[in-house]
């Protein structure tokens, strides 16, 4: 009889610790997703340049937009596949930072042909400025959202 209630007890202890969800992974994958979109921001910066101006670019600048569009659909689906929990918004806001950074390599894609053309350069730098300051708006309301997370759930931030 002992052996029984010890085997059961084991049994339903596993079973709700294994209905939990481990919080620490959670905002592992958070985190994870969260910079990967923010390198993909930087190598977006770090090579704008490269074809701002340059008419002859124009297909290559399309190119490197696509590859970082299919870049960053790769890294939003580890946010998707998270089953939401009471994060304080980190999820949703980390969902909406990547539709509006998807939004913003869309209107650089349709906007090639401006970004190429040498004419265009301060009206060009301008539009960078205005999609970069939404990211960063985000970007810092994630972070904000990640440390009170971390704080209320005991977690160590990366």
């Amino acid at each position: 009889m002992k052996k029984i209630i010890f085997i059961s007890t084991a049994i339903i202890t596993l079973i709700f610790t294994s209905c939990g969800v481990d919080k620490t992974t959670y905002n592992d994958k958070i985190v994870t997703a969260h910079t990967a979109l923010l390198e993909i921001n930087q190598n977006v910066a770090n090579n704008f340049e490269n074809y701002l101006g340059k008419p002859e670019q124009k297909d290559a600048f399309v190119k490197f937009i696509d590859e970082s569009l299919a870049k960053m659909q790769e890294s939003k689906k580890t946010i998707e596949d998270l089953k939401p929990i009471e994060d304080e918004g980190m999820r949703d806001k980390l969902l909406e930072m990547y539709d509006t950074y998807t939004k913003t390599l869309e209107l650089y894609k349709s906007k090639a042909d401006i970004i190429t053309n040498d004419a265009n350069y301060d009206n060009v730098v301008e539009l960078y400025n205005d999609e970069l300051e939404k990211i960063q708006k985000l970007d810092t309301e994630i972070k904000i959202m990640q440390e009170q997370f971390a704080s209320k759930n005991n977690i160590q931030l990366k």
